[in-house]
């Protein structure tokens, strides 16, 4: 009986002896855990250097955010420096084009030409006077001269003005500008109105006309006038068939209006 009371302490202390060891072993892996949370919820958010202070991380971070918007700073006076340097170059460039552009003529020179088809009314955009000379007390003395610009017939169908261009018509590859003088002056019975003379050159040949022009606006500066024409004295075209519907008819009224400089 003692013997065996004995055996059961002693298994008794010992199931108490492993209980304890149990259980201190469960609070020493709640305690590591414990320091592993609370080193994890310490964790800064930013990487810092090992060993270098918050404070010295904080400055650190605030001095990055200052270079960055200082750049950005930077960035945005850059671009709007180029932007007003652009616009400086728009508007050194803008007077160039716009004194390189020609300049309309001083006034209109048209002419008719039809077949019993279509009838083209044509202008020329381009011409110039070259010499102007008006003696108002003597208009017989006076000189008015100006050039044409060929290539600028203009009769509202580009494919007809490329066509008028060849060298059946005006043969401008050869013949580019037509030129017109107008002199030898005199006053007629109707007010405001001249008989005078017309050389007209086109593809080098030059003709002569009787011209009736009127004058008017202020100073007399405004000139328009009227004639009549046949191309083919002139070789523009082949002579006119009747029986050709297609064929352009030979008369060519022409007219004119200018105001003189």
């Amino acid at each position: 009986m003692f013997v065996s009371s004995s055996r059961r302490l002693e298994f008794r202390f010992m199931r108490r002896g492993l209980r304890a060891v149990i259980a201190i072993g469960v609070l020493a892996t709640a305690a590591s855990l414990g320091l592993t949370v609370q080193a994890c919820d310490s964790q800064p958010e930013s990487s810092a250097p090992e060993g270098a202070s918050p404070a010295l991380t904080a400055q650190t971070s605030e001095s990055d955010s200052e270079t960055a918007q200082q750049g950005v700073a930077s960035i945005a006076q850059t671009s709007e420096s180029d932007s007003e340097t652009d616009q400086q170059g728009v508007a050194s460039i803008a007077p160039t084009s716009e004194s390189d552009s020609e300049m309309p003529p001083p006034g209109e020179i048209r002419f008719v030409a039809k077949n019993k088809v279509a009838t083209a009314n044509t202008i020329f955009r381009s011409w110039k006077f070259t010499k102007v000379e008006v003696d108002a007390e003597h208009p017989e003395k006076s000189v008015i001269e100006l050039e044409v610009d060929i290539g600028s017939v203009d009769t509202g169908i580009k494919k007809r003005d490329n066509h008028l261009l060849e060298e059946e018509f005006f043969h401008t590859e050869k013949y580019p500008t037509a030129a017109l003088r107008i002199y030898d002056a005199s006053p007629t019975d109707e007010a405001n109105t001249y008989a005078g003379k017309m050389d007209m050159e086109i593809r080098g040949v030059k003709k002569t006309f009787d011209l009736k022009f009127s004058v008017a606006g202020e100073d007399s500066k405004d000139v328009s006038g009227k004639i009549t024409l046949k191309r083919t004295d002139f070789g523009v075209g082949e002579p006119f068939k009747s029986l050709n519907p297609m064929s352009i008819e030979d008369e060519i009224p022409v007219t004119f209006t200018a105001h003189l400089p």
